[in-house]
């Protein structure tokens, strides 16, 4: 009578080697424990997307006149660039721009450099429209809000909040400040933007956004 044949997976050979076993368990901790202190950590990540936009100001065109003088020009302009994989095109009343999507396998500087050298290199543009902005489009979160309110006048509460503000810029936390009267958040390439300034029926804000 032939002995019954033993099949052993692994879980099997650790139950029976619990040696082993524990000194994995500890391995696994460890590198867990070691990635933990070394790994980025970020409350309101940045997100860095392989996309460069061009932005032109047309004051007073319709989006027909943004698409015809200015969007189907660059578009034609960066076509050929190596690199690019998608170009899309938004027209407004006064402005355009222009979304290029990059290739993750090339560098976005190396493409951002060559689509500059080619839009600046249109020389047809509209005698009104501006000079157009190259960037890449980053996409940032709010780093920091501060209002300020309690029992004071609109004047004083704006005051505080301008002192509030230059106190923080005397750290050197922000590459760009933006003062704007009724506090708009607006995004900058540039950094960070802090806008000061009481909203209609609202506290004072001093407002940082990165």
């Amino acid at each position: 009578m032939n002995a019954p044949t033993s099949h052993k997976g692994i879980i099997a050979w650790f139950a029976e080697n619990s040696v082993a076993a524990n000194l994995l368990m500890l391995l696994v901790i460890g590198a867990g424990l070691f990635s933990l202190s070394t790994i980025t950590k970020k409350t309101m990540p940045d997100i860095d997307r392989p996309v460069i936009q061009v932005r032109i100001a047309y004051p007073g065109a319709s989006p027909a006149d943004v698409e015809s003088g200015i969007l189907l020009q660059v578009e034609k302009a960066v076509d050929d660039v190596d690199g690019i994989t998608r170009v899309s095109s938004v027209a407004s009343e006064g402005s355009g721009s222009v979304n290029i999507e990059v290739d993750e396998s090339f560098d976005i500087n190396d493409v951002l450099n060559n689509v500059k050298v080619r839009v600046d290199g249109i020389l047809t543009f509209p005698v009104d429209a501006e000079p157009p902005i190259v960037s890449r489009n980053v996409v940032r979160s709010d780093a920091l809000r501060l209002e300020v309110f309690g029992d004071m006048d609109p004047v004083s509460q704006k005051e505080l909040a301008q002192q509030i503000r230059d106190e923080l810029l005397l750290g050197n936390f922000y590459r760009f400040v933006d003062d704007d009267e009724r506090c708009h958040h607006r995004r900058s390439e540039l950094g960070f933007v802090l806008c000061v300034g009481p909203q209609d029926h609202q506290p004072a804000h001093a407002a940082v956004v990165d």
